[in-house]
């Protein structure tokens, strides 16, 4: 699934991808899995949304994100390389998804200060050959 934002941002994301050495498809994947997660297809949609979805991803700046956070998650989707391919790593990542990311409703609902305040149990280790 790719809602207008991410197709926004999708060019400057295959510039960066390699530097990061992340998978647009991979991306892609968790992107589509919280949205799905938030009850959401792609008709119905919202910005926020969107937003929310990428600020977690860390491809967007989110009000009082932390720079910790940003560190986080670049490890934490590493744990999840190969994704788009593999559906135990997809219910793996689902499993992770904490109860304010799926159920936010505006921004103060949720805080970036912290990767384990938007995903359930991110510090533990995760096995993810795909």
């Amino acid at each position: 699934m790719r809602g207008p934002l991410f197709k926004t941002l999708l060019p400057k994301w295959i510039i960066t991808r390699a530097f990061f050495g992340e998978s647009i498809s991979d991306l892609e994947s968790m992107y589509s899995i919280i949205i799905e997660e938030r009850g959401k297809t792609e008709d119905t949609l919202t910005k926020f949304d969107e937003q929310l979805a990428l600020a977690a991803l860390c491809k967007i700046a989110w009000p009082g994100k932390v720079p910790g956070y940003t560190q986080a998650i670049q490890s934490f989707k590493r744990r999840f390389r190969g994704i788009a391919r593999s559906v135990r790593l997809q219910q793996e990542f689902r499993s992770r998804i904490g109860r304010t990311l799926s159920t936010a409703r505006t921004a103060n609902d949720i805080s970036f200060d912290r990767l384990s305040s938007v995903f359930e149990s991110a510090e533990a280790t995760s096995e993810n050959q795909a």
